[in-house]
């Protein structure tokens, strides 16, 4: 050690313990000060989310993985039941995160597909129609802070098919998170008594939905079901840790009780759909759906729901069936009368109430083709198509046969079977500005478009590569 370095080092040993005492001072009184906003003031909570949102969007700015989690997790669990506003909140702030970090590390690319494209005519062609509606009762934005936000943010967020993995982990996550909730409600029905007490007042028993802590159980049951297909794929791709495999398990077990216990029909039918075609493609199909069929036996036979009787409703017999059979065949004729161009935003809600008058107003198709060809007419409903189209192009529909090593055949396998599910989706539910259905549609054609770079490298590299 030289004597001049000598000299210097107690004075900067010196002025490291300084700068701890005063770190530690401040950190202190910042603390103190935390605690009295959160005694004293009323507006302490939203401070202390605002401190919060701050910190996951500097984590984000070092580790974008996180913010894929968070994305996942909040598409899967709906915490915006908690915290009103909080995806469009969130997904804007990851949209001001990553054009921060695309200006500081002056990275001017921006993700793009034929998906996305086609999305923003479709968007802008439904809010366009404005200009011929007959009311603006029902016009609204949705599509443009909900789903074109959504669509913007996850291409600029995915850059390959590892990214689908810390989505998928928090999309899990999320799906925990809600069978949970549906799980403890039916459990707290049943458990408190209230089940008992109302049990000579009511028809059917039985018949009981629970979807916790979520607006609609169709919505709940859909949404499970969206992400069921790539939380399964995960599960059986050997490239994921044990730990990782038993957490997505976890996921898919409680999803598929939720889902039930929902006693959604057409939820049922979409997971059970996803179900089959995303094991059909294992070695162990048999294994794999013998063992999920008995944990439903099981849990179905501890949960005292008719399930089996809600869907034989389907047949018929059943009230909402034939009102929603109604509301389709009505909304035809309405469409008759503008076929061309449609009726405009919220055109549906609005005529349908001439032929039902009995129905509440705001009553919308429960039928994303008819809310679609109303409004939109065959303009609407081309572009509509043109954007399952383009999604759809985005997985192999030829590979039944899958290496559970190789991440992207597993991932098309989940991605392909939660497509097909979802078409249930628009056949039983009005999914023109649900955000769970479009995030499905983007990410597989995501997973076509980097699927088919990274075969592109691949090929490029071997053919470079020398010959021995």
């Amino acid at each position: 050690m030289s004597p001049a370095f000598a000299s210097r080092t107690p004075a900067l040993a010196l002025s490291n313990a300084r700068n701890q005492w005063l770190s530690g001072v401040i950190i202190g009184l910042m603390s103190f000060g935390l605690w009295w906003l959160w005694i004293a003031w009323g507006r302490a909570f939203q401070v202390a989310l605002a401190a919060v949102a701050f910190g996951f969007a500097l984590a984000f700015v070092r580790f974008p993985q996180i913010g894929l989690a968070i994305l996942g997790f909040v598409l899967a669990s709906n915490i915006a039941n908690y915290l009103p506003g909080s995806t469009t909140a969130f997904l804007a702030g990851m949209l001001l995160v990553l054009l921060i970090r695309k200006l500081v590390t002056a990275d001017l690319t921006w993700g793009v597909s034929s998906f996305l494209f086609v999305a923003i005519i479709f968007v802008t062609y439904c809010q366009s129609t404005i200009l011929w509606v007959a009311q603006d009762n029902y016009y609204n934005w949705h599509l443009v802070y909900r789903v074109l936000l959504a669509l913007i943010v996850i291409h600029q967020m995915f850059r390959s098919v590892r990214d689908f993995r810390p989505f998928l982990l928090g999309a899990a996550a999320g799906m925990i998170f809600t069978s949970v909730s549906a799980i403890r409600s039916a459990y707290t029905f049943y458990a408190s008594g209230v089940a008992s007490q109302i049990a000579g007042s009511v028809t059917k028993i039985e018949g009981s939905r629970f979807f916790g802590h979520w607006p609609d159980p169709n919505i709940m049951a859909f949404t499970l079901a969206i992400f069921l297909g790539g939380v399964i794929a995960l599960w059986r791709c050997s490239g994921t840790t044990f730990l990782e495999r038993l957490f997505y398990l976890t996921a898919a077990s409680l999803s598929i009780v939720a889902i039930g216990i929902s006693l959604s029909r057409a939820g049922m039918i979409s997971g059970f759909l996803t179900v089959i075609l995303v094991t059909a493609v294992d070695r162990r199909k048999v294994l794999i759906f013998s063992v999920i069929g008995a944990l439903c036996v099981i849990a179905f036979s501890v949960i005292p729901t008719d399930i089996f009787g809600r869907i034989a409703s389907l047949v018929g017999g059943d009230a909402s069936t034939g009102e929603r059979m109604q509301l389709v065949l009505n909304g035809f004729r309405i469409f008759l009368d503008n076929p061309i161009f449609g009726a405009g935003m919220g055109g549906y809600e609005h005529k349908i109430l001439w032929r039902m008058p009995y129905l509440t107003h705001g009553v919308f198709a429960h039928n994303t083709v008819v809310d679609v060809i109303v409004d939109g007419g065959l303009v609407g409903l081309a572009l509509l198509f043109t954007c399952v189209f383009v999604a759809a192009r985005g997985v192999n529909w030829t590979q039944w046969s899958v290496d559970r090593t190789d991440l992207n055949s597993m991932l098309n396998a989940g991605m392909r079977a939660s497509l097909v599910g979802a078409f249930f989706t628009l056949a039983t539910f009005s999914a023109v500005a649900y955000v769970p259905l479009w995030s499905l549609l983007a990410l597989c054609a995501l997973l076509g478009q980097f699927s088919r770079v990274e075969r592109s490298n691949t090929s490029v590299s071997s053919s470079a590569s020398p010959v021995a």
